[in-house]
């Protein structure tokens, strides 16, 4: 007999709420809890459900200590590599290169100290993280984010409306590509966008916050959503191309000819924009979720 499914998702952005499904047949409940790095209590660490699932969605940002006070089957997923990527700037930007570093280390000193039980899963963004985790005898699985269907409801009011979405305090790295874009272009400030819903933007601009490659989860919401994508390189891409599906920019006056071109033709975009909306069914919640219960066996 298949028992019944319950998937709660743990994250400390709201935008992670989008990893929930907006329905499902796979799970008999569905719940998202917004929980920061620093908050010292868990409104649930003393609850044990059959059948629940729990993701937590960058689990380096909380240590250790989460993973072991969560019950049921405990799910971690990367969103970031657990390999650098942005070997080619070694030489030209070495600072940048060791903060990258330095950051996948602390991913991987998380993993290590973690104490994984039989019933958890690792799932990690492209193959190299993949090929670590394998290494290191964990249970691991690739596989691209869930997006909710939720996301295809976030249309813009305006057609022509272009934004770049930052952190709060963005990064050095963030700054060299931001500073100096047009008055025009409004700025977001993280998850500050998700209670604007009447002011999504029919262009974003997505910064990268370290010169390695990955697919940021802001990327994949506004691929659902049929925006104009225009980012960084995108690591892995799983079926997407630049230049067909969204536009990349590599370098800070690279990304300042791309805007002035938006600002002139910002209705140019709109085939790329639906291209890259419908081979975005890739980031489907309901399908990604089949696909990794299907792997891990889970239920049966």
């Amino acid at each position: 007999m298949v028992r019944p499914l319950q998937l709660r998702v743990i994250g400390s952005r709201d935008i992670f709420q989008f990893f929930v499904p907006s329905k499902s047949t796979l799970f008999e409940s569905l719940e998202f809890h917004l929980i920061h790095p620093w908050d010292s209590e868990l409104p649930f660490s003393n609850q044990s459900r059959e059948g629940l699932i729990s993701i937590i969605v960058n689990p380096d940002e909380y240590g250790k200590e989460m993973a072991r006070s969560v019950n049921g089957d405990v799910w971690l997923w990367f969103l970031k590599p657990l390999a650098t990527t942005g070997k080619a700037i070694r030489e030209v930007a070495p600072n940048l290169w060791e903060a990258e570093r330095q950051a996948v280390e602390r991913r991987r000193a998380f993993l290590a100290a973690a104490e994984l039980n039989k019933s958890s899963i690792v799932i990690v963004p492209d193959e190299a993280s993949f090929d670590y985790c394998h290494q290191q005898d964990l249970r691991v699985i690739l596989s691209p984010p869930p997006v909710s269907d939720a996301a295809t409801l976030l249309k813009s009011s305006d057609p022509v409306m272009l934004a770049t979405w930052i952190n709060k305090e963005p990064s050095s790295y963030t700054r060299l590509f931001v500073e100096g874009l047009p008055a025009l272009v409004q700025r977001f400030e993280g998850d500050l966008m998700m209670k604007t819903n009447s002011t999504w933007p029919s262009h974003l601009i997505i910064t990268h916050d370290s010169p390695g490659k990955s697919l940021p989860y802001e990327a994949a919401i506004f691929f659902r959503a049929g925006a104009t994508l225009v980012t960084g390189p995108l690591w892995p891409r799983w079926g997407l191309e630049a230049g067909l599906d969204y536009l990349e920019y590599s370098t800070p006056e690279e990304l300042r000819r791309i805007v002035h071109h938006l600002v002139r033709y910002p209705k140019s975009t709109q085939l790329m924009a639906r291209r890259g909306a419908q081979k975005s069914v890739l980031f489907n919640a309901t399908g990604v979720y089949q696909r990794i219960l299907a792997q891990v066996g889970t239920g049966g």
